[in-house]
């Protein structure tokens, strides 16, 4: 009996972690399901310029065990040319905890 109650603690606290695949703690409401949400993080618009030029970088997860990818800022600005950044905006995506995927996007010159 003593250890089902460990086997079910085990499976439960493994659950937890999967199903949060690579949440972040700047991503606002995750549903339970899926998660599709976009975000600001950084706004230096003048005048509603928000550049010629829009850039993304991104990771990806697979079951909260496997990521990769560069969601960098300066990633996302060299992939366009960019070297006077006017925004950086994220969007954030979670299918059942199994894939995720974090993107950030830069605006600019």
């Amino acid at each position: 009996m003593k250890s089902a109650k460990m086997i079910l603690i085990g499976f439960l606290f493994v659950s937890i972690i999967v199903l949060t695949g690579c949440q972040t703690p700047m991503t606002p409401q995750g549903g339970l399901l899926v998660t599709s949400a976009s975000y600001p993080h950084f706004q230096a618009v003048v005048d509603g310029d928000l550049g010629s030029r829009t850039g993304e970088s991104s990771c990806v997860s697979i079951l909260g065990l496997v990521s990769v990818g560069d969601a960098s800022v300066e990633r996302a600005a060299r992939s366009s040319g960019i070297t006077k950044i006017k925004t950086v905006d994220h969007h954030f995506l979670q299918v059942l905890g199994l894939y995720s995927q974090y993107k950030t996007i830069v605006t600019g010159e």
